[in-house]
């Protein structure tokens, strides 16, 4: 018997979760903490859901115009600056040897950009990717988790 596949490849999203999982094995342990942006959070208030429910309800406004309102308020435009932020920004911390008996603690940043084999970045990514690296923090393009694992050797 044989399975029909439909892809053959890791999508972006498959690759994102296998990441995800991972850091989140090393943050239980205590060796980072890591936070994962998400440009497109729903921003719903309760009081809209009712006013817009209530309208609907009364028949104020019909089913398009109350799908408007929902879609203007909950994808709202990013800000300039967080256009090509990365998927994944890492909070590592590292002794740095001064001389043979003194180190001083450190934190590393490590910014993840997430992308499937074939994924390009794109000009935003580059831009947001240079001003992060003159900033100090480190940067990588993940195409799979072993991307990642180089990174925290």
């Amino acid at each position: 018997m044989t399975r029909n596949l439909r892809r053959l490849e890791a999508t972006e999203a498959d690759i994102l979760k296998t990441i995800t999982d991972y850091l989140e094995i090393l943050q239980a342990q205590g060796k980072l903490i890591y936070i994962r942006h998400s440009p497109s959070n729903v921003i719903l208030s309760w009081n809209l859901i009712k006013e817009i429910l209530h309208d609907l309800y009364n028949r104020f406004i019909g089913e398009g115009t109350a799908f408007q309102k929902i879609k203007s308020s909950c994808f709202r435009k990013l800000p300039e600056s967080q256009l090509g932020a990365v998927d994944l920004i890492v909070f590592r911390r590292k002794r740095i040897e001064v001389t043979k008996f003194y180190y001083v603690d450190a934190t590393d940043v490590i910014l993840i950009e997430v992308k499937s084999p074939t994924g390009k970045v794109s000009p935003a990514q580059d831009r947001w990717a240079e001003l992060a690296v003159a900033q100090g923090c480190k940067y990588i393009t993940a195409r799979s988790l072993e991307d990642v694992r180089k990174e925290f050797k």
